[in-house]
Protein backbone atom coordinates (compact mmCIF):
# COMPACT_ATOMS: atom_id res chain seq x y z
CA UNK A 1 0.00 0.00 0.00
CA UNK A 2 0.93 3.38 -0.86
CA UNK A 3 0.13 6.68 1.75
CA UNK A 4 1.46 10.18 0.64
CA UNK A 5 1.92 12.50 4.27
CA UNK A 6 2.66 16.22 4.13
CA UNK A 7 5.46 17.87 5.51
CA UNK A 8 3.41 20.81 7.08
CA UNK A 9 6.97 22.52 9.00
CA UNK A 10 10.46 22.69 7.91
CA UNK A 11 12.31 23.88 11.23
CA UNK A 12 16.01 24.49 10.55
CA UNK A 13 18.02 24.65 13.39
CA UNK A 14 21.77 24.99 14.06
CA UNK A 15 23.11 21.64 13.37
CA UNK A 16 19.80 20.31 11.53
CA UNK A 17 16.67 20.14 9.50
CA UNK A 18 13.62 18.73 10.93
CA UNK A 19 10.84 17.97 8.32
CA UNK A 20 7.76 18.01 9.86
CA UNK A 21 4.99 15.21 9.25
CA UNK A 22 1.22 15.46 11.45
CA UNK A 23 0.55 11.94 11.11
CA UNK A 24 -0.43 9.70 13.68
CA UNK A 25 -0.21 7.04 11.29
CA UNK A 26 3.41 6.47 10.55
CA UNK A 27 5.78 5.11 13.59
CA UNK A 28 9.38 5.88 12.40
CA UNK A 29 10.37 3.83 14.60
CA UNK A 30 8.85 1.57 12.44
CA UNK A 31 10.20 2.92 9.02
CA UNK A 32 13.25 2.49 7.34
CA UNK A 33 14.42 4.79 4.27
CA UNK A 34 14.12 4.01 0.43
CA UNK A 35 16.48 6.58 -0.39
CA UNK A 36 14.50 7.71 -3.57
CA UNK A 37 13.94 11.42 -4.24
CA UNK A 38 11.58 11.64 -6.70
CA UNK A 39 9.24 15.07 -8.54
CA UNK A 40 5.55 15.43 -7.87
CA UNK A 41 5.74 18.22 -10.73
CA UNK A 42 1.81 18.27 -10.79
CA UNK A 43 1.87 19.42 -7.13
CA UNK A 44 5.29 21.08 -7.42
CA UNK A 45 6.72 19.01 -4.14
CA UNK A 46 9.40 16.66 -4.02
CA UNK A 47 8.43 13.18 -2.31
CA UNK A 48 10.75 11.44 -0.49
CA UNK A 49 9.95 7.75 -0.19
CA UNK A 50 10.73 5.36 2.92
CA UNK A 51 8.84 2.50 4.07
CA UNK A 52 6.44 1.59 7.53
CA UNK A 53 6.07 -1.80 7.61
CA UNK A 54 4.77 -3.22 4.43
CA UNK A 55 3.74 0.36 3.26
CA UNK A 56 5.25 2.83 1.63
CA UNK A 57 5.46 6.25 2.69
CA UNK A 58 5.95 9.40 0.36
CA UNK A 59 7.09 12.17 1.99
CA UNK A 60 5.50 15.52 0.43
CA UNK A 61 7.56 18.56 0.43
CA UNK A 62 5.71 21.64 -1.30
CA UNK A 63 7.85 24.39 -3.08
CA UNK A 64 6.77 26.53 -0.18
CA UNK A 65 9.25 24.84 1.82
CA UNK A 66 12.48 24.75 -0.56
CA UNK A 67 14.07 28.02 0.48
CA UNK A 68 14.70 26.27 4.14
CA UNK A 69 15.56 23.18 2.54
CA UNK A 70 18.14 24.94 0.33
CA UNK A 71 19.35 26.51 3.61
CA UNK A 72 20.41 23.13 4.98
CA UNK A 73 21.41 21.73 1.75
CA UNK A 74 24.59 24.66 1.38
CA UNK A 75 25.13 23.83 4.95
CA UNK A 76 25.15 19.62 4.01
CA UNK A 77 22.98 19.61 7.49
CA UNK A 78 21.91 16.29 8.33
CA UNK A 79 17.81 16.01 7.74
CA UNK A 80 15.46 14.44 10.02
CA UNK A 81 11.41 13.46 9.52
CA UNK A 82 9.86 13.73 12.72
CA UNK A 83 6.31 13.11 13.75
CA UNK A 84 4.43 12.32 16.92
CA UNK A 85 5.66 8.92 16.72
CA UNK A 86 9.50 9.50 16.75
CA UNK A 87 12.12 10.67 13.90
CA UNK A 88 14.58 9.22 11.63
CA UNK A 89 17.73 10.79 10.26
CA UNK A 90 17.43 10.62 6.21
CA UNK A 91 20.70 9.39 5.61
CA UNK A 92 20.42 9.61 1.88
CA UNK A 93 19.41 12.95 1.63
CA UNK A 94 21.95 14.86 0.50
CA UNK A 95 22.94 12.47 -2.26
CA UNK A 96 19.60 12.30 -3.23
CA UNK A 97 19.08 15.97 -3.64
CA UNK A 98 22.32 16.43 -5.36
CA UNK A 99 20.86 13.98 -7.89
CA UNK A 100 17.45 14.78 -8.44
CA UNK A 101 18.65 18.48 -8.73
CA UNK A 102 21.10 17.24 -11.65
CA UNK A 103 18.84 15.66 -13.31
CA UNK A 104 16.07 18.00 -12.95
CA UNK A 105 18.16 21.17 -14.89
CA UNK A 106 17.16 21.65 -18.02
CA UNK A 107 15.27 18.95 -18.21
CA UNK A 108 11.93 19.82 -19.03
CA UNK A 109 10.54 16.34 -19.18
CA UNK A 110 9.32 18.02 -15.17
CA UNK A 111 7.42 20.80 -17.02
CA UNK A 112 8.72 24.01 -17.59
CA UNK A 113 7.21 25.26 -14.25
CA UNK A 114 8.68 22.82 -12.13
CA UNK A 115 11.67 23.14 -13.47
CA UNK A 116 11.50 27.13 -13.16
CA UNK A 117 10.89 26.39 -9.13
CA UNK A 118 13.52 24.24 -8.97
CA UNK A 119 16.02 26.81 -10.39
CA UNK A 120 14.84 29.71 -8.38
CA UNK A 121 15.60 28.42 -5.11
CA UNK A 122 18.06 25.50 -5.43
CA UNK A 123 19.79 26.42 -8.89
CA UNK A 124 20.82 30.01 -8.43
CA UNK A 125 23.22 31.54 -10.54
Amino acid sequence: MRKIELVHEVVLEESRLNLKIKSNDVDLSQAVEIGTLIADSDNASLLYIIEEKEDFVYISIPSSLWNEINNAYIKELPVYLTCEKGEMLLENWQFELSTFLENVEGNFNYGQEFVEKVNDVFLKR
